[in-house]
């Protein structure tokens, strides 16, 4: 997230834990997985893209 207001971009590991909470608990787990994680979400993130897509007309 960005926050022009304030200059500031906010991170978040959310989206490499492969359970809630793992950079809390086990954060050797969310590094060593942390590819892998990485790799599903932007699929998931093209999915997404995919499904808003309007008919007839592609992303290239």
């Amino acid at each position: 997230d960005l926050d022009a207001e304030r200059g500031r971009i906010s991170l978040s590991t959310k989206a490499l834990e492969p359970e809630p909470g793992d950079m809390l608990t086990d954060p050797q787990k969310v590094f060593d997985r942390a590819e892998e994680m990485a790799a599903r979400y932007k699929q998931m993130l093209l999915e997404q893209a995919e499904d808003n897509e309007p008919m007839g007309v592609t992303l290239d």
